[in-house]
């Protein structure tokens, strides 16, 4: 988990050095930096994206990359754009946990995402090419949470265990930065936090091993790298 939040760290102040670099290197390209935002930012897009999430808790911390695609819509306000934007991604994000209490008891947990999107709402800056944005919104993802047990003394053994998955709802917040390319390409860097709430889920009672309930909060750290290609939208003249 460490090595992803280090990621996003190095990640975005690398993205920050290198625009600082392009636009100040000379004094027509410092003047970009409070020029109105240009006009190609504006629009829709669509790409794909790709990059690495893990999720720190007391019984699990799943971890694993990820893939998927992109939509979205910019409007040019003056010297801001703002914008919304959808992704949804498939993942493996997935880890098993196995805790012994004393001689007797051993608990088991899982979890596994297997994929998550965001619809979120986008408000950037231009300095020069690039696009400073932070984002906010809506997140949703697939999940599986199991726990489990075993009971075991001189005279008996029991073991439960109950999985279950689930669809949750949550919110996200996060910042990128973004690179106007050539031929209507775009490249960009991204951190999201994406907050799921809770899941629990309740072993049954077995023999003389009373139920147990386990509590999973999915908090993921999201860094990742996208491409995307602005769409035209101006119908062509006719001839």
């Amino acid at each position: 988990m460490k090595r992803i939040v280090i990621s996003a760290i190095a990640l975005l102040a690398g993205i920050g050095a290198a625009t600082a670099a392009d636009l100040y290197s000379s004094p027509a390209r410092a003047v970009l930096a409070v020029a109105e935002a240009s006009p190609a930012w504006g629009g829709l897009y669509a790409g794909a994206n790709a990059g690495w999430a893990g999720s720190p808790s007391d019984h699990v911390t799943p971890e694993g990359a990820f893939g998927g695609g992109l939509v979205g819509y910019n409007l040019v306000l003056g010297r801001s754009v703002l914008g919304v934007e959808a992704d949804f991604q498939g993942a493996d994000i997935s880890d098993t946990s196995r805790k012994t209490a004393g001689d007797t008891v051993v608990t088991r947990s899982a979890a596994h995402i297997d994929w998550f999107g965001t619809v979120r709402g986008r408000v950037g800056a231009p300095l020069g090419n690039a696009l400073i944005y932070a984002t906010g919104g809506l997140a949703y993802a697939d999940l599986k949470f199991g726990n489990g047990y075993t009971f075991a003394d001189p005279d008996v053994t029991v073991s439960t265990s109950k999985s279950e998955w689930q669809t949750k709802v949550g919110w996200t917040a996060g910042a990128g930065v973004e690179w106007a390319l050539a031929d209507r390409l775009r490249l960009r860097g991204e951190y999201l936090y994406v907050d799921l709430g809770d899941v629990s889920v309740t072993a049954p009672a077995s023999g003389e091993a009373a139920a147990q309930t386990a509590t999973w909060h999915p908090e993921l750290h999201v860094v990742r790298v996208g491409l995307s290609y602005a769409i035209p939208t101006e119908l062509p003249a006719l001839k």
